[in-house]
């Protein structure tokens, strides 16, 4: 693949380039949508470091609970310093969903101590996740990470320094995956348009990505995320996140329809 170039003697990171990238086009819509309603900008900026904040040490610690057959190697450190590598070596990758509760978490935390308009904001993050996500995943793609099964169709990640998957032809999951979250981008944003489900937006693309995520995770080769049952973590996670989602859009209605019988 292409995992970094050289810039005036610095070495850039695709990754790292494409999620900034995601990171800025995200932001600017979601900050230019806020600014539509006439919230206050400060705020907003705020909100996405937040986010940010929450996508930071969420993925992390969703990569190192994939990592539990490894704690038991705490219990044979001996000075801090120790502590530290074995620490480093089993938190040191990220797990999108990981991020994206830690995200969730936080930010509806600071929603609700600064007493700002929940539906408007989450509405609106439901926009900003998959434009950010996919140009993550495009970051993927160069890197080499979260790579595909191995397929007559694709691309063959020659010298790739992120994983030892061999010089051989793998299906381009991360590309499909940026497609579909570019896609899911537009269906929020038809959705923001046209007024509909207000308060609820953020849990339809929750819905819809855990799907994508379910169906998608078949055509990862990288098997370092574990696998139970024939099912990755993230296959497990997006069905739970499904269940939440769908509970989230449907339980107003049974309740409203309660109440009127």
């Amino acid at each position: 693949m292409f995992p970094y170039f050289i810039l005036f003697g610095k070495v850039i990171s695709m990754y790292a380039l494409m999620a900034i990238i995601g990171l800025l086009a995200g932001g600017f819509i979601f900050c230019k949508r806020i600014d539509s309603k006439g919230l206050d900008y400060t705020e907003t900026i705020f909100f996405i470091m937040v986010l940010a904040l929450g996508m930071y040490l969420g993925g992390p610690i969703i990569y190192g609970i994939t990592n539990i057959k490894y704690w038991h190697i705490f219990l044979k450190v001996k000075t801090f310093k120790e502590f530290i590598t074995v620490f480093s070596a089993i938190f040191s990758g990220s797990v999108f969903y990981g991020g994206l509760i830690g995200a969730f978490i936080l930010g509806m935390i600071y929603l609700k101590l600064r007493k700002l308009p929940r539906e408007v904001y989450m509405d609106n993050a439901a926009l900003f996740a998959p434009i950010f996500h996919g140009f993550a995943r495009i970051g993927c793609f160069f890197g080499g990470c979260c790579y595909g099964i191995e397929s007559s169709f694709g691309f063959a990640a020659h010298g790739n320094t992120v994983s030892n998957i061999g010089e051989v032809t793998r299906f381009p999951v991360q590309l499909l995956e940026a497609a579909c979250n570019f896609a899911i981008a537009a269906i929020i944003f038809v959705i923001l348009k046209k007024g509909l489900l207000q308060g609820k937006v953020f849990y339809v693309y929750l819905s819809i990505y855990a799907f994508v995520r379910f169906f998608d995770e078949f055509l990862r080769g990288d098997e370092l995320r574990g696998f139970i049952f024939g099912l990755s973590t993230s296959q497990f996670i997006s069905i739970f996140v499904e269940i939440f989602a769908l509970i989230m859009l449907f339980l107003p209605l049974v309740k409203n329809k309660t109440s009127e019988n």
